[in-house]
């Protein structure tokens, strides 16, 4: 004991006096002042986070409110522990140090020897504007050097948006298009909370919620089901354009269910009122497709006291719901999956918006589904016939890929994710194929060869990667960078394997083929953009990833202005008297939604670039440059404004977003004018450098206020837009701008919008120079 005593304060004493060295080298030496001991640093080391961001352990931006606290409409919460060492916001560093005189020439001087670089180094190669149909250089996945492969932090973008209004609460994950506006920081003051958009439909939108959840359901007897049923000629043409308008055959087989209508016609007694509600689905899907595209009245309506297709399609659609609550579907039967399937798609045809209470429909599908059997292979079980079980994979296809589809419109986790079910994917089998009698499945049909369960089987495939990245978006914790490009890998794996005679290698690729061909493509061509969309799209959020990593801006940037270009072409062919009309019914809520993200990630992306030229940074070139100018872009929103803006596409998701899309549109118009000016100024100095009178000085800032040949617009029309803009809004809004500006927390880096139009990378799919040569190839 007295000799641990002993060599403890034999240690005290060496401590002692080894700090009181410490402390005469300190005074001695004025720069060791600085540096306090490590004990102390970490002993009195200040917070220098909100109390907010770090009880979230999220980024602070140390001003005050910081960015976070913003978003959320917490400034109150907004409190630094060390209010001495909180850090001023941009504009108040501005304030407080306003550029000399000195300052501001050399960075004119600066920006005359980048322009003159750039009017040096300018090739001959003309844009094409997006109303043209150009389409940019998609890259390839391949093995990068990432600057960083650890974890992606998390933010606001991954952590979602819970809207409050009137006692509703309303979340959307990070992936909606809604959530995504939320990153766009002080255009909702600018707007106002009456105008933001709440992420799903407003309660005061007209539909009332699901007839099966919401409905007078009670049981109907079977004579008053068949009473209301349409004249046989009528069915018969019902009936028809089911299985002509659409794919049917992933829900429906054709020949099985023609041979029992035809029975049910000659013995209307002989069929279940299970299978008579399934009979009541297919003609109430159909009559949808009549009233979307607009159809004159069918002559065997004459006989009926309904006429009106909206008047039929509601009878329809009750008469359906009877015969489920009839039957009892909480008891699932042969025919219950199918009508209950059919029923759905009828609720969510009947607006343009998606709404949370037919999700819930769907939510009853998957249970029944799943109390079937049909998440378990049917190879499993002797009892399940060969046709039956063939049938259930290609059912359960149909509710994997709607069940992806439905949840990225309500912004919610997927009901079915890996590892709950086991079932093959469906066999390339024609209907024709498939017999009720047969012992062993048929041999599979090559899938070169084009047909309508082929294109549903290349497109299951890819929704199945999709499905793989729906899931990581809707993670806690986020995914590392390589499992990024590890799904973009799977995903372009996935394209790639579909035949040609369904690709899209040019918009003008749609222009050959049947009707039900160029529909196919297209399906199959937004499956990919979106996937790509929602794989990217957070890194459109952080400002620090704008250069970090710009395979990922690129590919969101990409994706979305194709997906505009397709917008916009769609809206044309389905026009009246255009070649597509017939096919007009596929502009659902689900298409809706596409454009709508689309627009918003270009929205986040102009606002970064905004934010960033505001700060002036110089960086190196980018690795993957954006090959769109912000004049393609600022055309792309302009096209869709007009477009959401046309009273026949509003629905009351597009009206709000209008709001939004037209503040964003006027702010780059300010912000182009203003750019547009400088860029007149400088050319007045680069006249008097050709003069001589300039001083040579060297080419190290070569990046400046200015992207790429701002000033040499890629055609007439981008010029000349940035003036319309201002006329075809008008502006009534009265928006803060300055508000905007002191709000927006940008990227610290500028990114070069403007670049070669030359795609040079091998690993390039879509070539931009082979577009033309694209034209009348693999169609």
């Amino acid at each position: 004991m007295a000799d641990f005593v002993a060599q403890t304060t034999l240690n005290v004493s060496g401590t002692a006096s080894q700090s009181t060295a410490t402390k005469d080298n300190i005074d001695n030496n004025p720069r060791e002042k600085r540096i306090p001991p490590k004990a102390s640093r970490q002993r009195f080391k200040p917070q220098l986070s909100c109390t907010f961001c770090r009880a979230r352990k999220l980024k602070c931006d140390r001003s005050s409110p910081c960015n976070n606290c913003s978003k959320r409409d917490l400034p109150s919460s907004c409190t630094y522990i060390h209010n001495s060492r909180e850090k001023t916001s941009h504009v108040q560093r501005a304030k407080e140090k306003p550029k000399d005189v000195q300052e501001r020439i050399k960075n004119l001087e600066e920006l005359v020897v980048a322009l003159m670089n750039q009017t040096k180094d300018t090739t001959a190669t003309s844009r094409l504007a997006v109303s043209s149909g150009f389409q940019p250089s998609a890259i390839k996945p391949r093995e990068l050097s990432w600057l960083d492969d650890a974890t992606i932090s998390e933010s606001a973008d991954s952590i979602g948006r819970i809207s409050v209004e009137d006692e509703m609460q309303n979340y959307v994950g990070g992936a909606h298009w809604a959530a995504i506006l939320e990153n766009i920081a002080g255009l909702k003051d600018s707007l106002g909370s009456e105008e933001w958009p709440q992420g799903t439909a407003s309660r005061k939108n007209k539909y009332k919620g699901p007839e099966l959840l919401l409905g007078d359901n009670t049981k109907a007897s079977r004579e008053s089901i068949l009473a209301c049923l349409p004249s046989k000629p009528l069915a018969d043409n019902l009936v028809e354009r089911y299985f002509t308008a659409c794919d049917a055959s992933f829900i429906t087989h054709a020949p099985t269910f023609k041979k029992e209508y035809a029975e049910f016609w000659d013995n209307p007694n002989s069929k279940s009122i299970s299978w008579i509600g399934l009979l009541y689905g297919i003609i109430c899907l159909s009559a949808n497709f009549e009233l979307r595209i607009g159809d004159a009245p069918l002559p065997a309506l004459s006989d009926m006291a309904v006429r009106e297709t909206e008047q039929r399609i509601r009878l329809y659609r009750e008469k359906t719901v009877q015969c489920l609550v009839t039957s009892n579907y909480t008891e699932p039967g042969l025919y219950t999956v199918d009508t209950l399937l059919l029923y759905y798609l009828s609720e969510h045809f009947q607006s343009k918006d998606a709404h949370f209470g037919s999700w819930m429909v769907f939510g009853m599908v998957v249970r029944a589904g799943m109390r079937l059997g049909m998440h378990r292979d049917a190879s499993h079980y002797p009892n399940v016939s060969v046709f039956r079980g063939e049938m259930q994979r290609r059912l359960w296809g149909v509710i994997l890929v709607i069940d992806i589809q439905t949840s990225c419109q309500v912004g919610l986790p997927r009901m079915i994710s890996e590892g709950m079910y086991d079932t093959k994917p469906p066999s390339h089998i024609l209907d024709e194929d498939l017999d009720e009698n047969m012992v062993v499945l048929p041999p599979i049909t090559p899938e070169y060869e084009p047909s309508a369960i082929g294109h549903a089987l290349l497109k299951y495939r890819l929704l199945l990667v999709f499905g793989k990245i729906f899931d990581a978006s809707n993670l806690v914790t986020p995914i590392p960078y390589d499992e990024v490009m590890r799904l973009e890998k799977l995903l372009f794996n996935a394209l790639e394997e579909i035949p040609e005679f369904f690709r899209v290698r040019s918009i003008h690729g749609l222009n050959s083929g049947s009707i039900m061909q160029r529909t196919r493509r297209f399906s199959i061509e937004m499956t990919y953009l979106k996937a790509r969309c929602f794989l990217h799209r957070k890194f459109l959020s952080e400002a620090e990833s704008l250069q970090k990593h710009s395979y990922s801006v690129k590919a969101c940037v990409d994706s979305s202005m194709l997906i505009l270009q397709y917008q916009n072409y769609m809206t044309d062919e389905t026009a009246q008297g255009r070649s597509l009309h017939g096919m007009k019914w596929i502009t659902s809520s689900m298409m809706t939604y596409d454009f709508l993200l689309a627009a918003t990630l270009l929205c986040l992306y102009l606002g970064q670039l905004m934010a960033a030229e505001e700060k002036s940074m110089h960086i190196r070139p980018l690795e993957f440059p954006i090959d769109w100018t912000k004049e393609d872009i600022l055309h792309a929103l302009l096209k869709s404004y007009q477009i959401w803006n046309n009273p026949e596409f509003s629905s009351e998701d597009t009206i709000k977003f209008s709001k939004v899309l037209k503040a964003m549109l006027n702010k780059v118009d300010h912000w182009s004018a203003a750019n547009k000016t400088q860029a007149e100024a400088a050319k007045e100095v680069i006249n008097e450098a050709n003069s001589g009178h300039l001083p040579n000085y060297p080419p190290s800032n070569m990046y400046s206020l200015l992207p790429s040949n701002f000033e040499d617009s890629p055609c007439e029309s981008s010029t000349s837009s940035i003036g319309m803009i201002g006329d075809i809004l008008n502006d009534p809004t009265g928006l803060d701008w300055s508000l905007w500006d002191s709000n927006f927390q940008g990227s610290n880096t500028y990114i070069d919008a403007g670049s070669s139009l030359c795609a040079t990378d091998p690993y390039f799919p879509f070539q931009a120079a082979g577009f033309e040569n694209n034209r009348e190839g693999n169609q």
